[in-house]
Order: C-alpha cells, then structure tokens, then sequence
C-alpha cells in the first residue's frame, strides 16, 4: 500500500503516515522511491485507532520528553477549559431553578388575590417546588 492508500485505510493525512513511519508502520522504498507499506501491518493499525482512536501507548514511550511535555500542557489546557464551562452550565442550572422558583412564587402570590386566569397557567406549568397553590 502506498502513503495515499495507508492514510485513507486508517482515515488520517498523508503527514500523519509519514510521523507514523518507523514507529506504527514498517515500510519498503523501491527503486522508484515509492514507499510501501504492509497491508496486514496497516489494517492492525487502522483497527488500533477505530477501537482507541489514538495510537499505541507503545509509542508514547518512544516520544522525547519535549513532546510529551507538549502535549501534557495541552491536556491540562483543554482540561481546564472544560471544567470552566462545566462551571458555566452549573451556574445556568442555578439559575434556571431559581428563576422557576421564583416564578411558582409569583403565580402561588396571584392565586391568593384571586387571579382567576391563574388556574390555566397552573395546568399548563405545573409548580416546581411539588407544592401546590397557597390556598
């Protein structure tokens, strides 16, 4: 199998074959300089990333210290930007039940004058908080 074929069997770019070379992929150069890989060898590595979806942990042993380094800071990056958002939603979570508490609150406050249109809102949005009206 040549760079092309490699890379559309295991569903990456061309330059992704080429840093796998030596390491995941075997090959052999011919006498034109095409390179050529082992089909069996390539399927084994296509499978390795459908289940994983990364490379093999035998490969992060073999990187420099740098680009682990590199790509531990990554890591830690998009760690910490998760954890903000997650924080967002917490807040919005927050705020959504307040604000239905708040609500339940103000339609319980209208029942107790006598609001009369009162009742359909209580049958289309049910209260929140499992009780019912302030009557």
């Amino acid at each position: 199998m040549t760079r092309s074929e490699v890379a559309k069997a295991i569903g990456r770019s061309i330059a992704t074959v080429r840093r796998m070379e030596g390491n995941e992929l075997n090959l052999d150069v011919d006498w034109k300089g095409v390179h050529w890989f082992d089909e069996e060898e390539v399927e084994a590595v296509a499978e390795q990333l459908r289940v994983h979806g990364r490379r093999s942990p035998e490969h992060s042993e073999n990187l420099p210290d740098f680009i682990l380094a590199s790509q531990l800071r990554s890591i830690r990056a998009e760690k910490e930007t998760m954890m903000e958002e997650l924080e967002k939603l917490r807040k919005v979570d927050l705020l959504a039940v307040k604000f239905m508490e708040l609500a339940d609150d103000a339609i319980g406050m209208a029942e107790d004058i006598g609001c009369r249109e009162i009742y359909w809102l209580r049958v289309k949005y049910p209260p929140v908080s499992g009780k019912m009206s302030r009557q």
